[in-house]
């Protein structure tokens, strides 16, 4: 089951860069996410926002930008239109929830309801979970708030604060922040093969991800915020690596030029995400027998 996030980080209900102990908002948000299997994580910015864009670059999230980033509207369509393809449940919620616990986001999808919120003390809150099936109703919503407001939804009654503290009302809540900090602690392995050099890793793999999805090495530069030579440099070495060519030259695509995957590449792709899902799998299995205990 893949689970993916609408994080809008721009607009006047966002506070991305806002310090939540010695990270930001956002970088807490989105190691909640990761700790509660989300895979796929969206994060609209705004044409001013590369600085937070290169911060969270390492985090594998994907950027999609709003050139208007004060129509809300327009963030949630452009979220909710791209995961619904690649994902079978969404959370959807504005950058300004630093201390979510991430046993309520478990708990939500647990629910069984298509389109659910959080209610604390009577007081909805966010993340909004919607099964992808049903992202077409929140089309042309204004805002979050205006989508909490919507009839539609189950609300379900949870013990998390998290879901209502904004980030300014996080920050003064020292021992809650640190309360969050052991419950983020999580498994953050990183894919390497090497033979006599690098083969393989992390960064390679998320790049083949992205000219798949984009069809181009330049927007997959873009999202990953790395240059374009820096990008061919590695898909070069990689090449010369495996014996055989990853990426098709051709005309066409999104921004005029296009590549493609081989089928090679594509095989090694589709069984490197197979491989790194399994591997996820074992490693939580020894962290819980070995680690979980003792930290």
């Amino acid at each position: 089951m893949k689970l993916g996030a609408v994080l809008i980080a721009t607009g006047k209900h966002a506070n991305p860069m806002f310090p939540s102990g010695e990270i930001t908002v956002a970088q807490r948000m989105i190691a909640t996410l990761h700790k509660s299997g989300v895979t796929q994580i969206a994060v609209i910015t705004g044409p001013d926002d590369k600085k937070m864009e290169k911060q969270l670059a390492q985090y594998g999230v994907y950027f999609l930008q709003n050139p208007q980033p004060e129509k809300e509207d327009a963030s949630i369509d452009m979220g909710l239109r791209y995961l619904s393809g690649k994902c079978e449940w969404i959370y959807l919620m504005d950058a300004d929830r630093p201390l979510l616990d991430p046993d309520t986001l478990v708990d939500l999808l647990v629910s069984g309801e298509d389109m659910v919120l959080p209610v604390f003390c009577g007081c909805a809150g966010q993340p909004i979970l919607i099964k992808s099936r049903c992202a077409a109703r929140l089309v042309g919503v204004r805002d979050i708030a205006a989508v909490i407001a919507m009839q539609e939804f189950v609300r379900m009654n949870v013990e998390d604060a998290g879901v209502v503290l904004s980030a300014g009302e996080a920050a003064q809540k020292k021992t809650h922040i640190e309360e969050h900090e052991r419950k983020l602690t999580r498994l953050v392995p990183e894919f390497k093969l090497c033979r006599g050099k690098n083969l393989l890793d992390t960064k390679l793999i998320t790049m083949l991800r992205l000219i798949r999805e984009t069809q181009s090495v330049r927007d997959a530069c873009s999202r990953m915020q790395i240059s374009y030579s820096t990008a061919w440099n590695l898909l070069n070495a990689a090449e010369d690596a495996v014996g055989y060519p990853l990426i098709l030259r051709n005309k066409g695509g999104p921004s005029g030029t296009g590549s493609l995957l081989t089928e090679k590449g594509d095989r090694l792709l589709v069984a490197c995400d197979r491989f790194e899902a399994a591997a996820r799998e074992k490693l939580e299995t020894l962290y819980g027998e070995y680690l979980e205990g003792v930290l």
